[in-house]
Parts: structure tokens; C-alpha cells; sequence
């Protein structure tokens, strides 16, 4: 840019935003009509930023937000189309993110169906089982969790196709599987890790793509995980009474590759295209890191990972490690049921083909929650944690419900539909409500933390499920056990909502306080 656009600019800035003028980025966002907005480095503080989009009425973040219409970057002064919101390839992108979604509980849920083929084949006791079906799950949520920097250093597209091919794999070898030994690591690692690539990268480019109708996308996009529940698992069933398990294992890794397609319409946003093409290191940056590397600085390379996979700065914000931890006892009644609703059905005296309904109706109910729930978060004048934390106590009433044990199916059947509901509405508040709590720029951070929270539930709850039907001989002291655990989920979620408005209210203060301090320095000769 020449000098006299520069001085323009400098000029034409808003009063608080002169603090930040030598953290200025060399490419600037304009809308359509071209008028100039200023887009602040990555440097800067996160209260600053907040104060700075809050009192900047041309601010990067709000020329983004359009009701139509594209917006422009400019390079060295030439203008290139960074590429619209909620409108044209957006939708695209939120339909292609839903069929990949799909492949998730493609491997989430089949631990269910398969398990009684597994029973009736290796003969071991259910806590060996449970063990295999929590390690399965916790590496889906674990994979999710490290998943943020090649997000970032990649994009989501390529991230999403290797999930796709490595679940692809590990479900196919877990179809040739002999012994548990084999099974456990192509059916309970390879097969998961693919599955929790494909589910993160799917999350982040639709918040990416969408700002007003954020919450509603959310929903729809999640409603394919919903849709893969309510039409996989009797398609699974049906495969294992007609071909064994082995046959359908192979039917699970071909609908695995079947999510090949859509990954590769998951186009990176220009913007975001924008900042991995320039996101060069400069030379000392390269120099630091070539310290860190000497292998007696082995512990802060491993720290300096996990950092970047995780952000650990994270944890020093009190409303969001509130909420992270709420989805440890939060993930305890849907794993469980997840886990073993169709065995104990097929135990009540249910047929194993009607059994596996019981995923279907969970699907079916999810999918109305997922629509609902994203309907009303998209509301202004709905709180979604409070509407997040309602949706969680309810599930554990009715996993409460569901210790009845019975022979009829449409009991079975009813509970999975209500309770598929419940899981459906909070489930597709995840990504939203961390979006509110700490901005879409950590959101894939943000992710990674609750999935490692989710991993560990799992990892804890499903194992001691088997074990106490091992015990005693039923399912019911199973998801009592789910049940109660819910709860403790509820007081703390309750108190979740009530400490994040207290929280909202200090940070209004704080954004004052920083904007008289921001005035005080512009009045300053």
C-alpha cells in the first residue's frame, strides 16, 4: 500500500483502536462497497480484542458478518474475495459436513450392536468387552482432542480424508480379526482414530462458514450423526444375522469410505486458506524452536505439543473449565446407554432385529432435538447453557426411567426416542456455547478440551458398567449407576449457568474499565 493510503488509514481509525497500531496484520478486510476495516494480529490480548470489536464498528469480525453479499482482503494492495457467510458455498459446506458426521457413529454406536455377536464368539466376561468398547470410544474423543493443530496447520479438508481412510482401514482388519488381541487394536484403535478425525474438522468448518445462523447450522450439521443412528444400526443388525459379524464389520468399513466424497467438498474458507498460506515463521522463531529440539529439553517439546494441541491457557478461565468438566459426569448416562441399551433389551426378552431399533428411535430422536435445540439457541433471547444444562438434567431422568426391565419393545423403543431427544439438544449446543464462552479462534482448542473430558468419562464408566452386570446378573444396577451419575452432572451444570451470568457481568466491567483506560491513553498529550 502506498504511503498516502497508509496516513488515510491512520487516520480514519476509531479512537480505541490506536492503542493496537503496531499489532495492525498487512492485510485489511473490506466489504463489498470497499471501505476500509482494520483486522487486528493474533497478538493481541484477548480483552483487548473484545474491547476492540466491541467499540469498533469496522472491525474485521463485523465485516465478516454479512446478510449477503461477499467480503474483500486486500494483499500489497491488490483485492482478492475472502468469500461469504450463511449464503452460496456455505450451505454446501454445512450439507457435505452432515454426511460426514455420519461416519461417526458409524464407529461411536456399532460397539452395541456388535457386542453380542463378540459375547457368543470369544465367550468373555462383559468387562473385558466394556473395556474394549471404552477404549474405543475414549480414543474417538482423545483423537478429537489433538486433532486442533493439524486442523490449523492443514485445514479441515485434509484432516477429515485421513479419518475417513484409517477408519475405512481398521474396521476392515477388525472384520479379519481371530483373536481379542488383533480385534482390540484394529476394531478399538485404528477404526476410532479415524473416526474422531473425521468428526472435529467437520465442527470447526461450519462455524467457519456461518456467524448468524451459527446455532441452527450446528444443529443441522449434527443432525447427520443422528440420521446414521437412526438408519445404520438395523443395517448393521441385518448384516451379522445374514453374514456374521465379519460380514459386518466389512459393511461398517464400507460405509466408512462412503464419507470419502463429502470430505472432499469440505472447501477451506478463503480466509481462513488466506492465514495458512501466510503464516510463515520468521527466522528467529525457526532459531527458538531448534533450541527446544536439543534432547535435553525433551519435557518442553512435549509440553510445547500438548500446548498446541490443547491450549492450557484455557484452563485459566473459570467459566470454561466449569463447563469442561460438567461433560465428565455429562457423557456418563448416554455412554452407558449407548453401550448396552440394545444388550439389555436383547436380555428383557426382546428379538435382536427389534433390539437394534432401539439405536434407530435413538437417531430419530436426536435428529428432532438437534433441529429444535438449534432453532432456540438461534433465538437472541435464549441462554444456551441454561438451555444446554436443562437438556443434560433431563436425559438422566430418563435414563433413570429406563432401569425398568421389560420384554416389550415398545417400551424399549419409547425410552431410546426420548432419550435420543435429550442427547440430540445438548449435543448440538457443544460447539455454539463454546463458541460464546471462548470466540470461534480457540474454538478447535475449545473442542479438543471437551473431548478429552468426554474420552475420560467413557474410558471410566463403560468398563464398571460390565463389571456390575457381572455382579449381579442384570442391567439395572448399570444404569442406576448412570442415572445417579447424570445428576451430579445437573447440580454442577446448574451451577454452570448461574456462575457464567455472574461472569458476563465482569466482564461488561472489565471491558469498561479497559475502555476507560484506552480513552485515558488517547486524551494523553
Amino acid at each position: 500500500m502506498s504511503e498516502d493510503e497508509n496516513t488515510l488509514d491512520e487516520g480514519e481509525q476509531e479512537p480505541c483502536l490506536n492503542e493496537s497500531k503496531t499489532d495492525l496484520d498487512r492485510h485489511s478486510v473490506v466489504n463489498k462497497p470497499h471501505e476500509k476495516a482494520t483486522a487486528f494480529s493474533r497478538g493481541a490480548s484477548e480483552d483487548g480484542r473484545s474491547d476492540l470489536e466491541s467499540c469498533g464498528s469496522s472491525v474485521g469480525k463485523d465485516a465478516d458478518d454479512s446478510q449477503g453479499g461477499a467480503a474483500y482482503v486486500s494483499v500489497d494492495g491488490a483485492e482478492e474475495e475472502v468469500g461469504p457467510v450463511d449464503e452460496g458455498y456455505s450451505w454446501v459446506i454445512l450439507v457435505a459436513a452432515a454426511f460426514v458426521i455420519m461416519g461417526f457413529p458409524i464407529n461411536n454406536l456399532s460397539f452395541g450392536v456388535f457386542l453380542d455377536a463378540f459375547i457368543d464368539y470369544y465367550q468373555l466376561p462383559q468387562a473385558v468387552l466394556g473395556l474394549m468398547g471404552a477404549v474405543r470410544t475414549c480414543i474417538i474423543f482423545l483423537t478429537g482432542a489433538v486433532t486442533s493443530p493439524f486442523i490449523a496447520r492443514y485445514g479441515c479438508r485434509p484432516v477429515a480424508i485421513f479419518g475417513v481412510l484409517l477408519s475405512t482401514l481398521g474396521n476392515a482388519l477388525a472384520s479379519m480379526a481371530t483373536s481379542y488381541g488383533f480385534l482390540f487394536f484394529s476394531f478399538a484403535i485404528l477404526a476410532p482414530i479415524g473416526g474422531g478425525c473425521m468428526y472435529i474438522p467437520s465442527q470447526v468448518i461450519v462455524q467457519q462458514y456461518f456467524r448468524k445462523h451459527r446455532a441452527i447450522a450446528a444443529g443441522i450439521s449434527t443432525a447427520g450423526m443422528s440420521f446414521a443412528a437412526l438408519s445404520m444400526s438395523p443395517v448393521m443388525r441385518l448384516s451379522i444375522e445374514e453374514f456374521g459379524f465379519r460380514g459386518g464389520l466389512l459393511m461398517v468399513a464400507a460405509m466408512s469410505l462412503q464419507c470419502l466424497v463429502p470430505c472432499m467438498m469440505l472447501r477451506p474458507h478463503p480466509r481462513t486458506a488466506m492465514k495458512h498460506k501466510t503464516n510463515i515463521e520468521p527466522p528467529e522463531q525457526k532459531q527458538v524452536e531448534s533450541q527446544v529440539a536439543k534432547p535435553a529439553n525433551y519435557a518442553k517439546r512435549i509440553y510445547a505439543t500438548l500446548d498446541r494441541s490443547l491450549d492450557f491457557s484455557l484452563l485459566k478461565r473459570w467459566d470454561f473449565l466449569l463447563f469442561v468438566t460438567s461433560c465428565v459426569p455429562n457423557s456418563t448416562g448416554i455412554a452407558i446407554y449407548n453401550a448396552y441399551a440394545i444388550q439389555k433389551a436383547i436380555y428383557s426378552g426382546v428379538s435382536p432385529i427389534l433390539a437394534s431399533f432401539v439405536n434407530t428411535t435413538l437417531g430419530s430422536g436426536s435428529v428432532l432435538g438437534r433441529l429444535v435445540s438449534g432453532s432456540l439457541g438461534n433465538l437472541s433471547c435464549t441462554n444456551r447453557i441454561a438451555q444446554f444444562s436443562i437438556s443434560t438434567g433431563l436425559l438422566g431422568v430418563v435414563v433413570l426411567i429406563a432401569i425398568y426391565d421389560t420384554s416389550s419393545a415398545a417400551f424399549h423403543l419409547t425410552i431410546a426416542g426420548i432419550c435420543g431427544y435429550f442427547v440430540g439438544s445438548y449435543q448440538a449446543l457443544f460447539a455454539t456455547v463454546a463458541v460464546d464462552i471462548v470466540s470461534l479462534e480457540r474454538l478447535p482448542h475449545a473442542m479438543g478440551w471437551i473431548q478429552l473430558a468426554r474420552a475420560m468419562a467413557c474410558m471410566l464408566v463403560i468398563p464398571i458398567g460390565g463389571w456390575l452386570y457381572d455382579i449381579f446378573g442384570s442391567y439395572t444396577t448399570t444404569f442406576i449407576f448412570a442415572g445417579v451419575t447424570q445428576k451430579f452432572e445437573v447440580i454442577e451444570m446448574y451451577g454452570c449457568t448461574f456462575m457464567c451470568v455472574s461472569g458476563s457481568l465482569s466482564q461488561v466491567d472489565r471491558t469498561l474499565e479497559n475502555l476507560q483506560l484506552h480513552a485515558a491513553h488517547v486524551t494523553t498529550p
